[in-house]
């Protein structure tokens, strides 16, 4: 009997059951939230709740982004080039952590790293100084809020 039963019957059979399963599943557990979301979305909420949210997230991030770009400069002059090459590694990284400590952004991966990679380039390319992202993380865990 199995003989008779192709790949593609069975791969259509089990394709129809998961389907009915995840109807039955969604249906069983997620159906207040779903008849919310349609609620908002029959009263017109839902898009203007999510535009105001992509809105305040655009804000945010090109704020943090414009902080970052004042701080990378801050750092190369105020930090890296008054340093010089005479500068020790704790030094500088003691100038950079009293910079980096009121940038809002340290807390979010991409700027972190966005940060890091500067620092390690310029510090090198400036001072003569190998900074490792192990230093840097250190420093950054040192900062109060990361506590």
């Amino acid at each position: 009997m199995l003989q008779h039963i192709t790949w593609t019957q069975y791969i259509t059979v089990l394709v129809i059951l998961l389907i009915i399963y995840y109807l039955i599943y969604f249906i069983r557990f997620h159906r207040k939230g779903y008849t919310r979301l349609l609620d908002k979305l029959e009263q017109g909420e839902v898009t203007d709740l999510e535009e105001e949210e992509i809105e305040k997230e655009k804000n945010k991030a090109e704020e943090l982004l414009n902080q970052l770009e004042l701080l990378v400069n801050r750092i190369r002059s105020g930090v890296l080039e008054k340093a010089g090459t005479e500068a020790t590694k704790d030094q500088i990284l003691e100038g950079i952590s009293k910079e980096v400590a009121s940038f809002g952004g340290l807390s979010q991966p991409a700027y972190q790293h966005a940060l890091n990679n500067f620092i390690i380039e310029h510090s090198m390319k400036i001072c003569g100084v190998e900074i490792s992202e192990d230093d840097l993380q250190r420093t950054w865990n040192e900062l109060p809020r990361f506590r």
